[in-house]
């Protein structure tokens, strides 16, 4: 099983674990569920995978802008990215880090995208799907979004 794998079952897992976790609890709420998954996934992925796995990964040097988590080893950016099955949702963004980074020399095939139930769906949408024809033709990155819950 490759790292990728590996980091999907730990986020599927502990996504499973949290009561509600598809489910809107409202502001502040819903950040603090989404922030407490975040933090726990970090660490199991840094205790588990160890050096396979770079967390917070830099995109460029001097920019603010950070991967979720980066698998050289696979050229592979994991971003997590709970809202997806909303409108407006940080796609876009996410995706123009990885060009930026490759743009700069970072070696990147693929940018992964995990999410909770109806992301997939959403991000076959028309918008989204055309986004992702385009980094797949123009700049041979692979998008895919998964769901964890």
């Amino acid at each position: 099983m490759n790292v990728t794998s590996k980091l999907i079952d730990l986020a599927r897992s502990e996504a499973r674990k949290i009561h509600k976790f598809n489910e809107p609890l409202g502001p502040g709420k819903g950040n603090k569920r989404s922030n407490d998954f975040t933090r726990r996934l970090r660490w199991l992925a840094e205790t588990r995978l160890q050096s396979a796995i770079q967390a917070e990964h830099p995109t460029i040097s001097g920019a603010n802008y950070r991967f979720d988590y980066f698998i050289p080893s696979e050229k592979t950016v994991i971003e997590i990215a709970l809202s997806l099955h909303n409108a407006n949702t940080e796609f876009e963004k996410d995706i123009m880090k990885v060009l930026l980074a490759k743009y700069h020399g970072l070696d990147i095939r693929r940018l992964v995208f995990l999410g909770k139930t109806g992301s997939e769906s959403r991000m076959q949408e028309a918008g989204p799907a055309a986004l992702k024809a385009y980094a797949k033709s123009k700049y041979k990155l692979i998008i895919d979004v998964i769901e964890i819950s």
